[in-house]
């Protein structure tokens, strides 16, 4: 009688580890997940203030004694490029949003609230992943308006980090 009481008690001492190990790792997921997205975040902010630059190299080009069309040329490119470091600054935004829904949902203990604010994160995180797509597509298109080659090469690159972003934030499973 007291083996089998020993017993049980050991099945249920092994069952209660079992649930911690994957309550600890799927908290662990969540928590690797949070670092990837505060990586991503730390690109942004790089990118954005290197299209500002090439927007002032652009605007310190502008004299007053030139055409008209290359006064049109200059201003373009500045404007792409201004465009360009605010994009990178949405995406900064977002990338704070998904991180702050990670952390947050990281913190929920009881599985009756996490499965009740589950549909809304993930739905957020779909959002969140569409509108990287249209960022993508974004990029791709003011990019490709420019003859600056600094300013293709940058956008080229951050067109790739916002593709990895995407791939990234339709990944993330949720527990």
């Amino acid at each position: 009688m007291i083996r089998r009481v020993g017993i049980i008690f050991g099945l249920l001492l092994a069952l209660s580890g079992a649930l911690v190990v994957s309550q600890a790792s799927a908290q662990s997921d969540i928590e690797s997940k949070l670092e990837l997205c505060r990586n991503y975040r730390g690109l942004m902010e790089p990118y954005q203030k290197d299209f500002l630059h090439l927007a002032k190299v652009r605007n310190q080009k502008v004299v007053p004694s030139m055409p008209l069309e290359a006064y049109m040329y200059e201003e373009g490119e500045r404007n792409i490029a201004k465009e360009l470091s605010d994009t990178a600054r949405e995406m900064g935004d977002y990338l704070w949003a998904v991180g702050d829904l990670l952390f947050v949902y990281e913190r929920i203990t009881k599985n009756a609230d996490r499965l009740e604010v589950k549909p809304t994160v993930k739905y957020s995180l779909d959002h969140y992943a569409k509108q990287t797509q249209y960022r993508i597509e974004y990029v791709n298109n003011m990019s490709s308006y420019t003859k600056d080659p600094a300013i293709t090469a940058s956008a080229t690159r951050f067109k790739k980090d916002l593709r990895e972003i995407k791939t990234f934030l339709e990944s993330i499973d949720l527990p």
